[in-house]
């Protein structure tokens, strides 16, 4: 297995915390004091200002909007790297406490050259549709400058993959790959951080999702689907199940608030309407009814017609 750790880890506390409850926090998840924090006014992600311990940490405070009442803790890569973090006692609080985990990044790094990084950028320039199969809807993206990189996913994405060449872009005398795996949505995250608190392998979950998500495969003529996983790609994840996140779908709308809902659009709509335009409502009305509930359509009748 390919070392693998966090890249970044942020959490949102549903609270405007005090300077004395944010250093409780600090010194035991980081080390230092509040103190230790400089405190910048500027303004971002919807909070006014921020405390910084050297762009290792950030944490927002004095939300607007939304964000009003929270606080929002923002651990970098650097800090990742850095700070001596036990990540499975934060996140333990974090469900303990009802911390929301909004973002988590993982990554795996291959030294050993085991990603043919090479072949990699030069097939994708081809024909990037060939041999990759994915979750993703966008187009994979190809950044040539300081170090290759490949982008799964857009900003908006659930879940995002990106391969990059980490050796060029840190000028190491030494090869060095490395595969980003972000994770943003709550239910997603909280159920692989579960997992992992529970004894399950930091690793083993990192490789497993990224089987899930994305798949090289060999060149043919068969179905991609068919066709067998690239050997690179096998040795890089190792002997591990694929992950899914079993995440719990979204409940139906219920039709009694969709219709005070409607009430109330038909209410603001209907002031100053002619008999044609409304006549129109009605039957998209009932076009929506039939498609969607088992009642009767709403019957017109003007005041010429009793």
């Amino acid at each position: 297995m390919q070392y693998v750790d966090f890249h970044q880890f942020c959490f949102t506390v549903k609270k405007n915390l005090s300077p004395k409850e944010l250093s409780a926090i600090t010194e035991k998840y980081f080390g230092y004091p509040i103190e230790s924090f400089q405190i910048i006014n500027t303004y971002r992600y919807a909070y006014r200002s921020h405390y910084s311990l050297g762009n290792l940490v950030n944490i927002y405070v004095n939300g607007a909007g939304d964000n009003n009442g929270t606080t929002y803790f923002e651990i970098h890569g650097c800090g990742c790297d850095t700070l001596n973090i036990n990540y499975k006692s934060v996140i333990a609080d974090c469900f303990e406490n009802d911390y929301k985990i909004v973002c988590v990044h993982l990554y795996m790094d291959d030294t050993g050259n085991i990603l043919p990084m090479d072949r990699l950028f030069s097939e994708f320039k081809k024909n990037h549709t060939n041999r990759i199969i994915s979750i993703f809807k966008s187009v994979p993206k190809l950044i040539d400058t300081h170090s290759r990189t490949l982008e799964f996913g857009t900003g908006k994405s659930n879940t995002q993959v990106t391969i990059y060449e980490k050796g060029l872009f840190e000028k190491t005398d030494f090869n060095w790959n490395r595969i980003e795996l972000k994770l943003t949505n709550y239910q997603d995250i909280k159920i692989i951080l579960q997992d992992y608190i529970n004894g399950i392998e930091l690793g083993a979950l990192t490789a497993g999702i990224l089987k899930r998500v994305l798949d090289f495969k060999v060149d043919g003529h068969q179905l991609k689907s068919r066709r067998a996983t690239e050997k690179f790609w096998t040795d890089f994840l190792g002997d591990v199940e694929k992950r899914s996140f079993g995440r719990v779908p979204k409940p139906k709308p219920d039709a009694t608030k969709q219709f005070q809902n409607l009430r109330k659009q038909l209410k603001k709509n209907m002031i100053g309407m002619d008999i044609e335009n409304f006549k129109t409502l009605v039957a998209d009305i009932n076009s929506s009814i039939s498609d969607n509930y088992h009642i009767e359509p709403l019957q017109l009748v003007t005041k010429s017609s009793l």
